[in-house]
């Protein structure tokens, strides 16, 4: 339905495009459309505009109106009744509208959405085809004769008042003569034989009967010529007659006709029925109109929030926003006035904005400027118990601060003084809800009365199936369906007994269904139970004529799917796209979590809710054997026990037999009913090979491959996954496991294992093959990119999975089945063979790889592997009997004699250009396109030593405050590493190299061609002279190249030195390459701009000469240098040998740059924060290395020069304080910088330990994961071990906390428990190996002994001791590090609240689960594989699901238009040339969807951003926030909610936002940048500084004193890398201090701020005088302030000592009183004693 509502969108987009455009321009640019004076103009406009009525009149031919779809054809007209039933109304449609989206349209419809086989007839206006079937009108049957008899006695006797009325069926929420099922599908609906089979027949008969199973000459119904007039389903609506009529009153007609099905066609019905009934959230339908004037209720809510972000150009030509973000509602006509946020209205006319459009916009401004202090009101007030930031160690509440929908902003005050007075509530008193939550519980209350489980409503297949061949043969039986329906609303996770169940068999055959005689399991009978059978041809309506108890729960959730639509659709009126995600991502639905079904990376946090289920369980009969025990603790204790074990046995797992039956007939990817494998080769290459002469053309092409590239990375997987489980038999049993490999699905799979010698390879080790297979996988990526014609590569696929690294390749034709079938053309296979090269093939190789990725031609000795390693192979050969020594001694020989000793090679010297049996050449083995990096190669072979210096620069030191000595421990002194043999330059490096020389070379050309002209122009003086400019300017390039020349001959390069200023020039170029330009612009500060333009235009223009190409040529990089196990070039080839020396060189030239320039100029660049903003987290520093250059295995590098610096601010803030220096740099060293780069590092090296930990043992671990993983993560999170007394006391303390809440629900399970929940301790043997633990310190040694390996680093912060400087400053990221750990293996946790930073328990013994803590067993959800795609938008590894419950990873598009387009969007978008900008980015987002076919791609993500920002640079505020809100929904599908970009695209639009006045939204969404930025960056992260301040601003704005305050408060407390923001807080702080009367604590905050501007601007710098005056003004204030509390208080107590005076005396006067009151008593009673 979806796609057919889009359609008519994009219908009125062709017809008023012209329209349209015009005023999209007008609007931009502010002008009214020019006056037309001359003539020849107007005729130009006339003739447009006739063509512009030409190009309507076409589209409008196309379009096809008034067309309805007749319900199934019927043996017999039925009598009318006057209202016509199953007519389908369809909206105005093109002809090029697929027919499968008809098909996909009715599946949504509440009438057809269980209709499978069918197909489409064409009814002719005459009525001679369809002479009363077409008016569909039927008569009322009564369901008492359709349920008489034996039919209804299963269930009338469990429901007396079952829907009876007077004898009829009243069924729920119906009137009497309402039915339930269709009345097109009885015996009386026309089963015809499916069209296609009307080719078999050898003979066509004269008249058709339409494939009626029963013609018969009375039978008008059947059209008389329906070969010619059936839609083809894989066809479109162009067959449509246009109706001869103009009025569009005439109407054409589609009959559907029903089909009979086949065994696979019953399958797939029932599949369907099944996904209805119990699929995902429930897909029953409840949509009755497919027309655009549907109820907001009836719009499908199975429609993602893709469906919404559509294409920008469409919106505004239809003059919509689709503005679901900001609450306003959709405008649908072009005329229609819009209202603004602030309540303006801008009135749009025919002809564009009129000519007060300028007037418009100045009063916008004005208004949003006027009401701005109104709009910012909206920002609640926040209560003094509740936090500035919420607390990110809360997972719980995740996916709420993400979206910035915690319920402390977005409820009303009511709500916020509700949930503060909460705690002062009396205990057992329930709190009102929010409004929030009633929703949440309507949603989910909806959604579980629309989803009938399998513990409900169980279908599954008999077991007396196959059907027997004399019941095939004789009846036509093809399936047998066992059928079970609950007569009680039981509970989804048991089954209390067949007596509480209706069972029936039902019998499926090629006409439909009916129900049969059979009894499960005691009595075969499949003939019908009566003489009806309550036949239909679908099986849904079969059920609902059988059985009452399935007509009450499909009505009840045909009612609660259409209530659950109707409060969709009114959410989705206020909601924002992240709003939409968020209710969904937030939500537990059945197994998959909701989370899964929003985005398609996923997240490492899964929603769980463990309270629910354990409230649902207190109703369970156990309950009750301690119901008297309430108070004790014993019951408590039991209580929980079970409570947990009942919550870890049906945790998100219901009953269900059909998934039982697809799991054991899963294939792993295989369609069996296909016939054969899927050629994953010859598709992708065919694909591949499609034209490229047009657009469409290119366009189809893209499609093709991106589909192919997607099935084939869900095949991986599937594969992948049944190889894991051992489902999948390797293709060579009888070798050793790791030598195993795999055919499955036309697909090969290997192990990323040194496999031994007898491949060829120049690296060994199990490291060094892990990285190749990834490094293969990049190469492969470089060349998809490129697209080479001609030069054919694998689909490739690397996975990572339980410390396991596959690799899933295509496979080369012919490859597997012989030599003969294919040819080696380059390389080697097998080790100790010479080198093959091919001419041809060595040609396209050198001008594609060459050419593109500046790889250099060079010889390489045709024997490349060395004579020692030689010597290993042969003897490893002649001791497994594979070669005779004889044989080995004549090979050697015979090659030292070969006078052929070199070949010349382009590409690495292991990769192998193989032609397969299709003729086409394949390049594999591609581990490189770059050389080894030098300074991961030792000193004693050639490297550059920079390692071996700093490891003697910081032996025996602590650098940064480590508090760890003897650093070689950890760190080795060489970088002697198997590893490190992989260890290449990356691309981006190289080419930033190539074009500094480049651009040297041609700058020294200019000169000597200036110099040539100059001297030329003295010379021939009886010539014209040249214009005075052309003189100037060549005199001023004179004198500034001479200047340069002069500078750069100062300073003296030495080998492997760069100077400064390249490196400047090479960070500008790749800052260029970021943004998307194929060749970067110089730097203008440091070549002059004539030089410089003359430079690159030439370069653009690419006019190079044949000496400039050679130069280029020359530039090229060899990268086979530095390779161990290499024989020498010496002695074969000198000319060679002097020319790989050359390369040497130059690659160590690379490697120094890397080290003496880029990392210091990086961490120049942090501190000064003159780039790119600091990286948010892991993925975003390494994107950021990567555009540098800089490799991550730099990490420990990088993070030694930022402690270096840290260490300097220190000593520049103790000289200050020791009176050596007066002034202090402005920036400092950001303290996060440090942070999240060991973070980093201490991620990645954590990654491959908890691999070895899964892989030991032959991997025990692997098996149960759960324990292994939750003690590790304990030990990451922790600061020491607890012993067995505290573990006791914080036990103890949990269950005295948990007693107070309901149900215990923090309580943790302990082993007792844990060990209930499985059998342990089973099994094993003499070679029985069990899992092993670790304590907290062995994991942290191995941890750091990896980070000393790869990164040659000490951690400074990690695993400190308590006395150690930086122990207790709070820098150690824990949160972060946990995410990044989990989103590095495919970690999954339960969303709760977390300890961090405490002593941890780590428990394990033997194979027992035991309890461990901060992080338990149960914690952990699942174990996703980390895949690499070599098809990828993006690099690196990406989780990813077996269970295809998560999309694959964008890909890259083959489209070279889309990318054209959006760089000239660009480039328009820096002229502001913001009309086209505009224009070229919704063609780009247009050309991406329609390869992609989802907006769900990085490239519309870039698109959307692109489109708001330049609608908010022409001031249309609305539109802007509407695309932004997209890019954010984008952004936060495709990366996941706690991305770089999604925190990116949350402050975009939290800026447009205010912006516009809606600052109530854009607070939100800042709130949420907070939250994401400390759980992803930690409290130090340098933004937040200023987002708090920016936060207190708005509410100082406002007079909200005390808000504003905290909020300033919270950002002095936070880590600034600018002096001069610590003293804007400061003085900011004063004023609100000021404001409310408190002098004193405002002067310290203004002195502060004074001291900071005299050290950083001097006393002259007029800030600093400024605030020497406000400090002066507050110091009189306080002062005064002072002297009257002074006075005040002198005052006080003068009046408490007149008080304590007068109450003495008076205190005196009582006693006297007293006491001469007792002493009269006395008196008076010795008075009466003495009369006595």
């Amino acid at each position: 339905m979806a796609s057919l509502k889009d359609n008519t969108t994009d219908i009125n987009v062709a017809v008023a495009e012209g329209k349209e455009q015009d005023k999209r321009q007008t609007k931009l640019t502010g002008k009214d459309a020019p006056t037309i004076t001359d003539e020849k103009e107007k005729q130009d406009v006339e003739a447009d505009a006739v063509e512009a009525v030409d190009v309507s009149a076409a589209v409008a031919q196309q379009l096809i109106h008034n067309l309805v779809i007749l319900p199934p054809l019927q043996k017999k007209s039925l009598p009318a009744t006057g209202v016509d039933e199953g007519v389908i109304q369809l909206p105005t449609l093109q002809k090029t509208e697929p027919v499968s989206s008809l098909r996909a349209a009715l599946g949504e419809l509440v009438s057809y959405a269980h209709y499978t086989n069918y197909r489409f007839a064409i009814v002719t206006d005459d009525g001679s085809n369809d002479e009363k079937g077409s008016k569909n009108v039927i008569e009322t049957i009564d369901l008492s004769e359709d349920v008489a008899g034996t039919v209804v006695d299963a269930t009338n006797h469990h429901h007396s008042n079952g829907g009876k009325k007077n004898g009829k069926t009243k069924p729920k929420g119906g009137d009497e003569k309402h039915q339930l099922w269709s009345p097109f599908t009885s015996r009386n609906a026309v089963v015809a034989a499916p069209y296609s089979l009307r080719s078999l027949e050898l003979t066509a008969p004269e008249n058709s009967t339409n494939g009626n199973t029963a013609p018969s000459t009375s039978n008008k119904c059947a059209p008389s010529k329906e070969e010619e007039l059936v839609l083809d389903d894989y066809g479109d609506l162009s067959n449509i007659p246009t109706p001869a009529t103009d009025d569009n009153t005439s109407k054409i007609k589609l009959r559907m006709i029903l089909e009979r099905y086949d065994d696979a066609g019953l399958r797939d019905h029932v599949t369907r029925l099944l996904n209805m009934l119990s699929g995902g959230e429930g897909n029953v339908p409840f949509v009755k109109s497919l027309l655009m004037d549907t109820a907001a209720g009836e719009k499908s809510d199975t429609e993602g929030p893709e469906d919404d972000i559509v294409n920008e150009k469409t919106q505004q030509v239809n003059g919509t926003n689709n503005d679901k973000a900001e609450g306003k509602k959709n405008v649908k006509t072009v005329d229609t006035n819009s209202s603004h946020p602030d309540g303006s209205e801008a009135t749009t006319t025919e002809n564009g904005t009129g000519s007060n459009s300028n007037k418009q916009v100045t009063s916008k401004k004005e208004k949003r400027k006027t009401n701005h202090s109104q709009k910012v009101e909206q920002v609640l007030s926040l209560p003094v118990e509740m936090d500035v930031v919420p607390e990110s160690s809360d997972l719980s509440k995740f996916f709420h601060y993400a979206c910035g929908e915690g319920d402390d902003v977005e409820n009303n005050k009511d709500n916020l003084l509700l949930k503060g007075n909460q705690k002062n509530s009396k205990k057992g008193q329930k709190s009102k809800p929010s409004q929030k939550e009633d929703e949440e519980s309507l949603i989910a209350n909806y959604e579980s009365k629309t989803k009938l489980s399998p513990s409900l409503v169980s279908i599954t297949y008999s077991g007396y199936n196959p059907p027997p061949s004399q019941r095939r043969i004789l009846c036509g039986d093809s399936v047998y369906l066992n059928v079970s329906i609950a007569l009680s609303d039981v509970g989804n996770n048991h089954i209390n007994g067949v007596d509480d169940y209706e069972q029936f068999g039902i019998t499926g055959n090629s006409d439909g269904f009916y129900v049969n005689k059979t009894v499960e399991g005691q009595r075969f009978a499949p003939e019908p139970i009566h003489a009806d059978g309550c036949y239909s041809h679908t099986l849904l309506d079969c059920l609902l004529k059988r059985s009452l108890r399935f007509r009450d729960l499909w009505s009840s959730a045909l009612i609660a799917a259409k209530e659950r639509a109707e409060l969709s659709a009114s959410l989705n009126t206020t909601d924002t796209p992240l709003q939409s995600l968020f209710r969904v991502a937030s939500r537990i639905n059945g197994e998959m979590p909701g989370v899964d079904s929003v985005v398609q990376r996923p997240s490492w946090i899964v929603k769980n809710n463990p309270l629910q289920l354990m409230q649902q369980n207190n109703h369970h009969p156990y309950n009750l054997s301690n119901g008297g025990g309430k108070n004790s603790k014993k019951h408590s204790k039991n209580h929980h026990q079970q409570d947990m074990t009942m919550l870890n046995k049906n945790k998100w797992h219901d009953f269900n037999m059909a998934k039982s039956e697809e799991y054991r007939a899963d294939t792993y990817g295989i369609d069996i009913r296909n016939g054969a494998a899927r050629d994953w080769n010859e598709e992708l290459q065919s694909a591949r090979e499609m034209p490229v002469s047009t657009l469409q053309e290119r366009i189809d092409r893209a499609r093709m491959v991106y589909k192919v590239l997607q099935d084939f990375f869900d095949a991986s997987l599937r594969g992948a996954n049944g190889i894991f489980a051992g489902l999948i038999s390797p293709m060579n049993p009888n070798e050793p496991m790791r030598s195993h490999v795999y055919l499955h699905n036309n697909i090969f799979f290997s192990r990323a294992v040194d496999a031994g010698l007898d491949t060829y390879k120049i690296s060994s080790g199990d490291n060094a093959a892990r990285k190749s297979a990834s490094r293969d996988a990049s190469c492969m990526s470089a060349l998809h990119k490129l697209d080479i014609k001609g030069l054919h590569t694998l689909a490739t696929i690397v996975l990572d999975y339980m410390g396991v690294r596959l690799v899933c390749q295509s496979i080369v034709p012919g490859i597997l089945h012989g030599e003969k079938t294919h040819t080696l053309l380059y390389g080697a296979v097998e080790a100790g063979t010479s080198l093959v090269s091919n001419d041809e093939m060595h040609k396209q190789l050198e001008e594609s790889l060459g050419v593109g990725l500046m790889v250099a031609s060079r010889k390489v000795p045709t024997m490349p592997v060395s004579g020692d390693r030689l010597e290993v192979i042969m003897k490893t050969k002649e001791k497994t009997g594979y070669l005779s020594p004889q044989t080995a001694k004549k090979e050697e020989s015979d090659d030292l004699k070969d006078p052929q000793n070199t070949t010349l090679m382009c590409g690495p010297i292991e990769a192998k250009g193989i032609k397969g049996s299709d003729q086409r050449k394949y390049l594999l083995d591609l581990t490189r396109f770059t050389p080894r990096d030098a300074n991961w190669v030792p000193l004693s072979e050639g490297g550059t030593g920079n390692w071996e210096k700093a490891f003697e620069e910081i032996k025996y030191s602590s650098v940064g405050g480590s508090g760890k000595k003897n650093n070689e421990n950890y760190v080795p002194p060489l970088v002697a590493d198997e590893e490190w043999t992989m260890a290449v330059l990356r691309p981006e490096l190289i080419t930033a190299l190539t074009h500094v020389k480049m651009s040297e070379y041609m700058e020294s050309k200019l000169v000597k061609k200036e110099q040539n002209s100059v001297v030329k122009s003295n010379e021939e003086k009886d010539h014209e002279p040249e214009p005075m400019l052309d003189a100037k300017t060549a005199a001023d390039d004179k004198d500034i190249i001479e200047h340069k020349n002069s500078t750069a001959s100062s300073e003296k390069s030495v080998e492997g030195d760069v100077p400064v200023d390249k490196s400047r020039k090479t960070n500008d170029k790749i800052a260029e390459k970021d943004k998307g330009t194929e060749l970067p612009t110089p730097n203008q500060s440091t070549i002059d701009d004539l030089i410089a333009s003359k430079i690159w235009k030439t370069t653009d223009e690419k006019t190079l000469q044949d000496e400039d190409k050679e130069y280029l040529k020359s530039l090229r990089y060899n990268i086979n240098v530095f390779l161990p196990y290499t024989r020498s070039l010496e002695g074969l080839d000198d000319e060679a040998h002097a020319q790989h020396k050359n390369d040497e060189g130059r690659a160590l030239e690379a490697a120094n740059y890397i080290w003496h320039e880029l990392l210091p100029l990086l961490t120049k660049t942090m501190k000064d924060n003159s780039g790119h903003q600091m990286p948010v987290d892991g993925i975003a520093v390494t994107e950021l290395l990567h555009s540098r250059g800089i490799n991550c295995r730099y990490l420990g590098r990088l993070a030694t020069l930022a402690g270096a610096e840290e260490a300097k601010d220190l000593a520049a803030q103790k000289d200050v304080q020791e009176g050596k220096l007066s002034k202090l740099p402005r920036r400092v060293m950001p303290l996060c910088w440090l942070e999240i780069l060991e973070c980093e590092i201490v991620a990645r090296a954590a990654k491959h330990v908890l691999d070895s930990y899964l892989t030991e043992n032959c991997g025990a671990a692997a098996l149960r994961p759960a324990q292994t993983i939750a003690a590790f993560l304990s030990a990451l999170l922790s600061t020491g071990e607890e012993s067995a007394s505290e573990t006791e006391a914080r036990i103890s303390k949990q269950e005295k906390a948990a007693n107070g809440r309901m149900n215990g629900s923090n309580l943790e399970p302990d082993d007792e428990e844990l060990a209930k929940l499985t059998i342990s301790n089973v099994g094993g043997g003499s070679n029985f190996s069990p899992i092993t633990f670790r304590s907290r310190g062995e994991v942290w040694e191995a941890i750091e002994k990896e980070v000393g390996r790869r990164f040659r680093y000490t951690l400074t912060l990690y695993n400190q001791c308590d006395n150690s400087p930086k122990s207790n400053e709070g820098s150690v990221l824990y949160m972060p590090l946990l995410q990044r750990v989990c989103e590095r293996t495919g970690i999954r946790l339960a969303a709760k609240k977390i300890e961090l930073g405490v002593k941890c328990l780590c428990g394990g013994s033997g194979n027992e689960i035991t309890a461990s803590y901060p992080i338990s067993p149960i914690d952990i959800v699942d174990v996703l594989p980390m895949v690499k795609h070599a098809a990828a938008y993006g690099e690196g590894f990406v989780p990813c699901s077996f269970t295809g419950t998560v999309a694959a990873p964008p890909l890259h598009v083959l489209l070279p238009d889309a990318k054209a387009t959006i760089e000239a969007a660009h480039m328009h978008w820096h002229e502001k040339s913001l009309p086209n900008a505009l224009e070229l980015a919704q063609e780009a987002a247009s050309l991406y969807q329609r390869v992609v076919d989802t907006p769900l791609h990085a490239g519309v993500g870039r698109c959307l951003d692109l489109t708001a920002v330049v609608l908010f640079q022409a001031q249309e505020l609305d539109m802007a926030a509407a695309n932004a809100s997209r890019a954010l929904a984008v952004a936060v599908q495709l990366f996941g909610f706690d991305s770089s970009e999604a925190v990116t695209a949350h402050s975009t639009l939290a800026h447009i936002l205010i912006s516009s006045g809606n600052v109530a939204s854009g607070f939100k969404h800042l709130r949420a940048v907070v939250y994401l930025m400390e759980l992803m960056s930690g409290p130090r992260y340098v933004e937040l500084s200023n987002i708090y301040h920016k936060l207190g601003t708005m509410y100082h704005e406002i007079g909200n004193g005390i808000n504003a305050l905290r909020f300033y408060q919270a950002a002095s407390t936070k880590c600034c890398f600018d002096r001069l923001i610590e003293c804007m807080i400061s003085k900011s702080t004063a004023l609100v201090l000021g404001a409310m009367g408190q002098f004193k604590p405002a002067l310290d905050n203004e002195k502060r701020a004074y001291g900071l501007y005299r050290l950083v601007l001097g006393d002259e710098h007029e800030l600093t005088k400024n605030s020497g005056i406000n400090l002066q003004h507050f110091t009189k204030l306080a002062v005064e302030q002072g002297s009257r509390r002074m006075v005040e208080e002198k005052k006080l107590l003068e009046e408490d000592k007149k008080r304590q005076e007068e109450a003495a005396a008076n205190s005196a006067a009582t006693m006297i009183t007293e006491a001469d009151e007792l002493e009269k008593k006395k008196k008076k009673k010795n008075r009466k004693k003495n009369k006595k």
